[in-house]
C-alpha cells in the first residue's frame, strides 16, 4: 500500500513544482523589463521642449524610459508584493535608486512620491540602506519641488516609524536651514519634517535634542509655547509661526554663488598643487 500512497503524494506535489518553476521565469522575465527601463540605448534621437525635460533636451528613448519608470513608480507596492521582499531589495531598490541621479527632475519628484511604500514594504533596515542618498542629492537638489518633494518624504518615513532617533535627528540638522528658503515649497517640506520628527521623539528628546536646533532659526524659544508634559505635542503651525523672516531670493542667489565661486577655486587651487607636486 506505501507505493501507490508515494505515487500520490508525487502527483500531488508536482502541480506546485511546476508553479514554483513558472513563477521564477515570470519574475525574470519582468525582472529583464524592469533592468531595460533603466538602461535606455543612448543613441536615440533627441526630444527637445518635452514636459519631462523641462527646458532640457533629452534622448527620445530616455524620455520614453522615465514615462516607464513613472509608471513603475505609480504600482510599487504592487511590483514589491510580485516579487517579494528579498527580490526587491536586491534587484529592484538598486534600480530605483538610480532615478536620484536622473536627468528628469519631474522623475526625481516622482521618486520621492512613491519610495516611501518601498521603504514600508522593506521594513526599516533596508529604509537606513537609502539614508546616504538624503544627504545631498536630495535636500540639496537643483530643483525646489524636488527638494520639497524629499522633505516631505523624509517626513512620511519618519511617521511610518521606518528612520532610527539617530538618522531623524542628523537629516532634521541637515534640514534647519531650509526653514528659512525662499521657496514655501521647500520651507513648508522641513516644517513638515520637524513637525513629524518631533513626534516620534517625543516630549523630552523634543525638548532636549530637537529644539535647540530649530531655535537658531526661529524668534523664539519653542520650548516656552510647549506644555511641560508628555502631551504636548510640536505642530507644523507653531513651528511656523516662530520661524524667522525667510531668505530673500537674492540673498539666496548671491549666496549660491559665492559659495560656487570658492568651490571652482579651492578645485583650481587643488588642481595646480597636484600639478607642481
Amino acid at each position: 500500500h506505501s507505493a501507490p500512497h508515494v505515487a500520490g503524494r508525487r502527483m500531488s506535489m508536482a502541480p506546485t513544482d511546476d508553479y514554483t518553476v513558472e513563477l521564477n521565469k515570470l519574475h525574470a522575465t519582468v525582472s529583464k523589463w524592469v533592468r531595460d527601463f533603466f538602461h535606455p540605448d543612448h543613441s536615440a534621437p533627441h526630444m527637445q521642449g518635452s514636459s519631462l525635460a523641462g527646458s532640457r533636451s533629452l534622448p527620445l528613448n530616455v524620455v520614453r524610459s522615465s514615462l516607464a519608470k513613472r509608471a513603475l513608480l505609480k504600482d510599487m507596492t504592487r511590483l514589491c508584493i510580485f516579487f517579494g521582499k528579498e527580490e526587491t531589495e536586491v534587484s529592484i531598490l538598486p534600480l530605483f535608486l538610480t532615478i536620484i541621479n536622473e536627468r528628469d527632475w519631474e522623475l526625481r519628484h516622482a521618486f520621492y512620491v512613491h519610495i516611501p511604500e518601498l521603504c514600508a514594504f522593506l521594513g526599516p533596515a533596508a529604509t537606513e540602506l537609502i539614508m546616504p542618498f538624503f544627504d545631498g542629492a536630495a535636500i540639496f537638489d537643483i530643483e525646489e519641488l524636488v527638494v520639497s518633494r524629499a522633505l516631505l518624504c523624509l517626513a512620511a518615513l519618519a511617521e511610518l516609524g521606518l528612520l532610527t532617533r539617530s538618522i531623524m535627528l542628523t537629516r532634521a540638522q541637515l534640514a534647519t536651514p531650509l526653514l528659512l528658503h525662499p521657496s514655501s515649497w521647500v520651507r513648508n517640506g522641513a516644517v513638515a519634517l520637524m513637525a513629524s520628527v518631533a513626534r516620534r521623539l517625543g516630549f523630552p528628546d523634543t525638548h532636549v535634542l530637537l529644539l535647540p536646533k530649530l531655535n537658531d532659526f526661529t524668534t523664539f524659544d519653542l520650548g516656552t509655547v510647549l506644555a511641560p508634559d508628555d502631551s504636548a505635542e510640536l505642530t507644523s503651525d507653531m513651528i511656523t509661526q516662530a520661524l524667522r523672516t525667510p531668505v530673500s531670493r537674492q540673498a539666496f542667489k548671491l549666496t549660491l554663488m559665492r559659495k560656487s565661486d570658492a568651490k571652482r577655486s579651492s578645485n583650481s587651487s587643488n588642481s595646480s598643487n597636484s600639478s607642481n607636486s
